[in-house]
């Protein structure tokens, strides 16, 4: 039974590092193609193949606030997986690997699962959606600065 154990814990190691890279690579290719549409910049790929890689758009274009909606899928960002989120909202550790195309004023928020499943109070469940959609709220939208 161990072995059964060990072989699907491997397996599931190594499917979440795979979906942990493909996330970062959409997070950088949005970024690039937000760059291209608004700018009509140029964004080189090395290689014309599947796996092209773009090159660094200068202009920031990368989300402003990016959220997770319950703890597991940030926590699979990071190898190992942490074992505890410290507290739900605003996050200050982002996982080794984490796109460096992103703005370096970019806010990783992670939210409670609307599931329900966690033994949490309707207010203690809210409380973070509310705070994100607050500082949604405090984003000069018009005014959104050019580094």
């Amino acid at each position: 039974m161990a072995g059964i154990f060990d072989r699907f814990r491997f397996g599931a190691k190594r499917e979440l590092e795979a979906w942990r890279d493909s996330f970062f690579q959409r997070l950088r290719r949005h970024a690039a193609q937000v760059c291209l549409n608004d700018h009509d910049a140029i964004v080189k790929q090395e290689d014309e193949g599947e796996e092209a890689q773009q090159t660094e758009c200068t202009l920031p274009h990368a989300p402003i606030l990016i959220a997770f909606s319950g703890k597991r899928q940030f926590s699979w960002l990071f190898s190992p997986p942490l074992s505890k989120i410290e507290n739900y909202g605003k996050q200050t550790r982002f996982p080794p690997g984490w796109p460096r195309e992103l703005r370096a004023d970019s806010e990783v928020w992670v939210l409670p699962s609307s599931s329900g499943r966690a033994a949490m109070t309707t207010a203690q469940r809210t409380l973070p959606y509310q705070q994100l959609a607050e500082r949604l709220h405090q984003i000069p939208w018009g005014d959104i600065k050019k580094e």
